[in-house]
């Protein structure tokens, strides 16, 4: 990837993890980005590159937001697991409520695939009943299913830097450019 106006040249990125750079760059700033994948000919503007473009053309088929949110509608439908004292502090000051609630969990990297299922998931990020193999670095796309209805949700995120090898359990997700996106993630995951 590069960028006409500044000069800043980003190379050697998989597909997964330009994706994830594609999602943090600025509305205004993405028409000064040119990208070149092996096998083109020529480099061409970010919007002409479709394998790029997924986070900025995500659908998701949220359910209709409620009107008034109350505790039960998020409690409702929730798992329980029990989680040791040590587990339990590492959430105490977390930016994003997290959901205990058991999705089965797909992580995409390089076309390789890993499934697991959460033990707690937030607009953040989740927290896996499995560790992560070790080829799963740097970003790359994560899938969530719900049980009962099987809808799914595509995002891009990564492995939570500073976890002992064996007990990679932890991945954010990406940030979303807007507010109402992580409400509707949220409320999607509630549901």
């Amino acid at each position: 990837m590069y960028n006409i106006k500044s000069g800043q040249l980003l190379e050697g990125l998989s597909i997964s993890e330009a994706q994830a750079v594609v999602m943090v760059i600025p509305k205004s700033e993405k028409p000064n980005w040119c990208v070149w994948i092996k096998g083109m000919n020529e480099w061409k503007a970010l919007n002409y590159v479709p394998e790029l473009n997924f986070p900025l053309q995500r659908n998701i088929n949220y359910p209709e937001l409620p009107k008034e949110q109350t505790s039960s509608q998020v409690i409702d439908g929730l798992y329980d697991y029990e989680l040791d004292e040590d587990s339990l502090k590492e959430f105490i000051d977390r930016q994003h409520e997290r959901i205990v609630r058991r999705f089965k969990v797909s992580i995409e990297r390089d076309n390789k695939v890993f499934e697991s299922h959460s033990i707690n998931v937030s607009v953040g990020g989740v927290y896996l009943e499995d560790p992560v193999p070790e080829w799963v670095v740097g970003y790359c796309n994560i899938t969530i299913e719900k049980p009962d209805t099987k809808e799914k949700i595509r995002l891009a995120g990564a492995v939570v830097d500073n976890q002992k090898p064996d007990n990679r359990v932890r991945l954010s997700f990406t940030p979303f450019a807007k507010r109402e996106q992580e409400s509707q993630l949220f409320y999607w995951l509630a549901a």
